[in-house]
């Protein structure tokens, strides 16, 4: 029989060991995790509607931190299956593999919450720790949307604001016009985005509703509705900064859009969304609770009819909602978090399998970093195009291109972060038979694809349609590197769009593919560990007519584009091998870790 010291001195040795587990898969998921969440969190930051992370994961701890040291032991076989736990773990690994060998953020993100969820699910088979899958929720809010569904949801709803804004505007008596997103008062113009993004964007709303439905406990339904009360009140609050701007610039000669003025308008309105969240969460909590008690408290019987309605009812509204005169209790209760967090550690076997896995993907981490060094250095020291890019002037294409004359060159200057790019040359060109063509070389863009027909629909044209020029003209050797799209705006305005991308190396960049499952299996194996360090330069030509454009028309704007693209590729980049060859070489970079800007050159229909 094993004394009582014996037993604390295994009790102690125990805890040593597995406080001794804990920092070495610390360490290692770190080493594993961290160059690919970096660059997560470096791609988050450069979308503004994003930049709510910080606050996000802050409330994730906070809440995790709070369920832990309320949690309570369950008796064997209550909490979850035994399985789920590593089964979750190691498709959390399964996940890290192929983002590193892939080199995907995305999946990285992806993958670091599923294997918080592996952790969740072996703490919940001893302890109930009521609420803690509802702060693992609020993870998921760091994952944006493949293919950038997220930016075209969010361009719809700033077209839906613009249209409602002009109506208010109408019934104010301003005097404006409002083209797609760009509102035109009497001499100031002003871009939707610029009154639509920041701390009141959709997402950040979205973000907001989220996290206080999880911090008062509401049920998984409860929370989801909030979260479309989100949309709903951002959408509103963007419209009331928007006439907010225009009246007062308008009848009082005051310029709201920049300065310690925009940013307290800013916290007016968002101060606003938050208590219309608020007061809507108290609105569907009786509209959301469960049916059953009520009913019995106030009839005094069970229900005759339809209960099998109400157990489903209230088995989708039931919520783990304590009091808000237990909170208190809950906090002051002492800590189980140390032990909460030992107890996840056994059995070891499991767990020893996932941190030896970190360990392979972290040095192999390192080998592709290591092996990356001297191309690292070239890129940031080296591969700098912008003084060449910024010599182009009226002589960098000939007087006569494709067919077409060259009439028109105009050089623009914007800020660093501006959503068409900082730098535009711009060309007008007409052929003979007088049609005029925009030509424009943008940069420098560091994603791997900007998404232009985001930015026409910006400016109110409606896209018919967009495709990679490869699907019509596979047998074109130059069709693989070019996009094409056909907007329209009205019966008598059509646009036709070709555009591609080349890189501080010269190579052509390949566009996305158009469906999720086709960019994900030509993303893999396809690894650019320094694509985010490349500059990039957009070349486009569009053309704009009353109808819609023939072939010829649309081979005329094809040949313009190569010869165009062609001779910018060689003047930026001429000591690079790709600038001087035929096009065989692609920066493959997945779309889903993309961020798409609303990036186009200055010559949008609109202009």
């Amino acid at each position: 029989m094993m004394s009582h010291a014996t037993i604390e001195t295994q009790e102690s040795s125990e805890s040593a060991s597995g406080w001794l587990l804990i920092a070495a898969g610390t360490v290692l998921a770190t080493a594993a995790y961290a160059p690919l969440l970096v660059e997560h969190a470096r791609n988050l930051w450069s979308r503004p509607h994003y930049q709510f992370y910080p606050f996000a994961l802050a409330a994730f701890g906070g809440i995790t931190y709070f369920r832990l040291r309320s949690a309570e032991p369950l008796s064997r076989g209550e909490g979850t299956p035994r399985f789920f736990a590593p089964a979750l773990g190691v498709a959390a690994i399964a996940l890290l593999a192929v983002a590193v060998f892939a080199y995907s953020p995305w999946a990285a993100a992806i993958s670091a919450v599923v294997l918080v969820a592996a952790v969740f699910a072996r703490i919940q088979q001893d302890y109930r720790a009521s609420g803690l899958w509802g702060a693992w929720v609020i993870l998921w809010l760091l994952i944006p949307l493949p293919l950038n569904r997220d930016q075209l949801l969010i361009a719809s709803l700033q077209r839906f604001s613009s249209r409602v804004s002009s109506w208010l505007l109408d019934w104010f008596g301003v005097l404006h016009v409002m083209d797609g997103n760009t509102l035109t008062l009497r001499d100031k113009q002003l871009f939707v985005d610029e009154a639509c993004s920041g701390i009141i964007s959709v997402m950040s709303l979205v973000a907001c509703a989220v996290i206080y439905g999880v911090w008062l406990r509401r049920s998984v339904l409860h929370v989801a509705a909030l979260a479309l009360a989100g949309v709903a009140w951002a959408v509103f609050t963007n419209i009331v900064r928007i006439v907010t701007i225009a009246v007062a610039y308008e009848w009082y000669g005051v310029d709201l859009t920049t300065g310690a003025v925009h940013e307290g308008l800013s916290l007016v309105v968002f101060t606003l969304a938050f208590l219309g969240l608020a007061s809507t969460d108290r609105l569907l909590a009786p509209l959301l609770a469960p049916v059953s008690e009520a009913w019995e408290l106030m009839a005094k019987a069970p229900l005759r009819y339809g209960g099998w309605l109400v157990r489903a009812w209230d088995a989708c509204f039931s919520q783990s909602a304590v009091a808000s005169d237990d909170f208190e209790e809950e906090y002051e209760t002492s800590s189980r978090v140390p032990e909460v967090v030992l107890g996840a550690l056994s059995p070891k076997g499991p767990v020893v399998a996932i941190v030896a896995s970190l360990a392979v993907l972290a040095a192999a981490q390192g080998y592709f970093w290591g092996t990356a060094e001297d191309a690292q250095v070239a890129v940031a020291g080296e591969v700098d195009r912008l003084p060449r890019a910024l010599a182009l002037d009226r002589d960098s294409l000939p007087a006569t291109l494709a067919g077409f004359n060259v009439t028109d060159f105009e050089f623009e200057r914007r800020d660093s972060n501006h959503v068409f790019g900082a730098y535009s040359a711009v060309y007008r060109c007409v052929d003979k038979s007088g049609r005029t063509a925009i030509v424009s070389c943008s940069f420098p863009f560091h994603d791997a694809w900007h998404d232009l027909t985001v930015c026409y629909q910006g400016v109110g044209w409606e896209t018919e349609s967009q495709r990679p020029l490869s699907v019509a003209n596979a047998d074109r050797p130059d069709a693989k590197w070019t996009m094409e799209a056909e907007f329209r705006q009205s019966a008598e305005s059509n646009a036709y769009l070709v555009y591609r991308y080349f890189d501080a190396y010269g190579n052509w960049i390949e566009p996305p593919q158009q469906d999720v499952l086709g960019e994900a299996m030509r993303s893999l194996g396809k690894r650019e560990l320094l694509d985010r360090f490349r500059q990039r330069f957009q070349v486009q030509v569009l053309m704009v007519g009353a109808e819609p454009f023939d072939e010829p028309t649309r081979l005329a704007a094809q040949s313009l584009l190569a010869a165009a693209s062609d001779l910018f590729r060689t003047t930026i980049c001429a000591d690079e091998p790709g600038a001087d060859a035929a096009p065989t070489t692609a920066n493959n970079t997945s779309a889903s870790d993309a961020t798409v800007d609303e990036a186009t050159a200055s010559s949008s229909p609109a202009e």
